[in-house]
């Protein structure tokens, strides 16, 4: 895939983590007070999630971004930047071929959003918003009919507004992350980098019983169990255990 670059973010976790280097970045939250404020809802339609309330407009710079899943379905918010004049069709082309793993458009960026909810959960990040057009996608409803993707217009200057450090860096790059040394105690502030060209993802599992990283590992690896993921790749990811 080639693409642009989304810069670093952050989250509080406890739990394992592991990356999958497809798709788009998922941003994580942080507590910055001069964040300029979005909000975003889901709620069923059918027996999927759809993003009923966006706003049509915000600034470049530091933003805090909240997710309120209001639906009966695991949902998440995907931002894709876009550059330029094109059409709803053209973008809702562009997220399809993000998710096939086919080169993208030269005007289409991976630009953040908020990692995947169940039912009656919200979650505020936060991030560095680039000027331009962001549409909104919820990725586990698949490729949307053009008409329903919200858009906002994202307008300013470029910022050289960053986001503060956290406790653990994790940088990721093509088929390959570098997991910083976690902290001790039961919380750690992660911020996510990505150094590569193309988007990456971080994705945060929490274990239960007495799995572990390793088990992780060799569900990915062999996508045996009850659940599936069907874009993974064994060389594309690779876990790292946070405190317990």
């Amino acid at each position: 895939m080639s693409g642009g670059v989304s810069a670093p973010t952050r989250r509080r976790f406890a739990c394992v983590v592991s990356l999958a280097a497809a798709l788009a970045l998922l941003t994580a939250c942080g507590n910055q007070d001069d964040s300029q404020e979005l909000n975003y809802t889901i709620e069923s339609q059918g027996k999927w999630g759809a993003i009923v309330a966006a706003p049509e407009k915000a600034e470049a710079g530091l933003t805090k971004i909240t997710l309120d899943n209001e639906s009966d379905v695991v949902s998440d918010l995907q931002l894709i930047r876009v550059e330029g004049d094109h059409t709803r069709e053209e973008v809702v082309a562009g997220f399809e071929k993000m998710l096939e793993g086919a080169p993208l458009p030269d005007w289409f960026f991976a630009a953040g959003g908020v990692g995947a909810l169940r039912p009656d959960e919200n979650v505020t990040v936060e991030q560095v918003l680039r000027p331009g057009k962001h549409y909104a996608f919820n990725l586990p409803n698949g490729v949307p009919a053009p008409n329903p993707v919200p858009m906002t217009k994202v307008t300013g200057l470029e910022t050289e507004e960053e986001l503060e450090g956290g406790d653990v860096t994790i940088t990721a790059s093509e088929y390959r992350f570098k997991v910083g040394t976690f902290p001790s105690g039961d919380v750690a502030e992660i911020t996510f980098e990505n150094a590569g060209a193309q988007p990456h993802q971080l994705i945060i599992y929490p274990l239960k019983g007495d799995a572990d990283a390793e088990d992780i590992e060799r569900f990915f690896a062999t996508e045996k169990g009850p659940c599936r993921s069907p874009r993974s790749s064994p060389r594309s990811w690779k876990a790292a255990k946070a405190n317990r």
